[in-house]
């Protein structure tokens, strides 16, 4: 091979790599704007759900009731998420399932 082919090998090398580089960082960068808004959010429900805690305790509701406006309310043929009711069932009764 020539020196000139040699060199142009090498640059598409460091180009190649200059691109993955890039790509790197870019994911990097990406993450951690991901890991802050899924701690943002995280930190909300929390908040809320504190919020909800204690006003149920002062106003409280049927299980029934809610169940029965979740079933109403989520696009799923009527099935509530088993999470979501364990936690529904947490928030009004303050007693967690296992």
């Amino acid at each position: 091979m020539s020196e000139l082919m040699l060199n142009q090998i090498q640059h598409i090398l460091n180009t190649v790599t200059d691109s993955v580089q890039d790509i790197g960082d870019t994911n990097v960068k990406n993450m951690d704007v991901f890991m802050g808004a899924l701690d943002d959010m995280a930190a909300n429900i929390m908040a809320t759900q504190a919020v909800v805690a204690v006003l149920l305790k002062k106003y409280p509701v049927e299980l029934e009731e809610v169940t029965d406006w979740l079933a109403q309310d989520i696009q799923n043929e009527g099935e509530i998420p088993s999470h979501t009711l364990a936690v529904t069932k947490y928030l009004v009764t303050g007693v967690l399932e296992s």
